[in-house]
């Protein structure tokens, strides 16, 4: 693995992890066929490799394997927002108004708070 990557995935490096992230996502989507307990096995590895099992819990792992279906090309204007944005817009359950809310934040250039008070005033429902 490169270098530079494992050492920024942990300190929060947010071009390393979103993008890290992403192909974590994509390699469970693609393996889920092929092994069983994909997603526990990558949490319980990739948690002991990198020494963090909060970002590599088993829901997280979920998460990530729905950004990727969310997301399936992966974008350079994705690195612009943390992790808990992506969080909360896959907890929508929805890929359309996930894909609003993302679009609005990223050319408002939301702060986190601002994001979570539109999301929960349902802006996508008011237009």
């Amino acid at each position: 693995m490169n270098e530079k990557i494992s050492n920024n995935i942990i300190g929060g490096d947010i071009i390393y992890k979103i993008n890290f992230f992403w192909l974590i996502g994509k390699f469970v989507y693609d393996k889920r066929n092929y092994s069983d307990n994909i997603i526990e096995k990558c949490s319980n590895y990739l948690s002991y490799y990198f020494g963090d099992s909060y970002s590599f819990s088993y829901n997280n792992i979920l998460h990530m394997r729905k950004f990727y279906l969310f997301f399936p090309v992966y974008l350079n204007k994705f690195e612009n927002i943390s992790w808990d944005y992506y969080v909360d817009l896959l907890k929508l359950n929805n890929q359309d108004i996930a894909k609003f809310y993302l679009k609005i934040c990223l050319f408002c250039d939301m702060d986190y708070s601002n994001f979570k008070k539109m999301i929960n005033n349902n802006i996508y429902f008011s237009i």
